[in-house]
């Protein structure tokens, strides 16, 4: 009757947190927004969004100088 509780490891769960926030960069990515409009979005300090997107190799086009948004 007692079954073996199926529950992630924490290597797991990070693994899939990141994979989750790299997801949805890629979706801000590919709907036009800057990483600066995209850190506000997630409400995150610049910084820390650029060191995720450097360290896990998300491509991120930079945006063109002296294009107005």
């Amino acid at each position: 009757m007692n079954e073996p509780m199926e529950i992630e490891t924490w290597a797991e769960m990070n693994d899939r947190h990141a994979m989750e926030r790299a997801e949805a960069l890629s979706r801000l990515r590919d709907a036009g927004l800057t990483q600066t409009q995209a850190a506000q979005r997630l409400g995150i300090p610049l910084g820390h969004l650029n060191s995720f997107i450097i360290r896990n190799g998300i491509p991120w086009t930079a945006p063109q100088k002296g294009r107005k948004q």
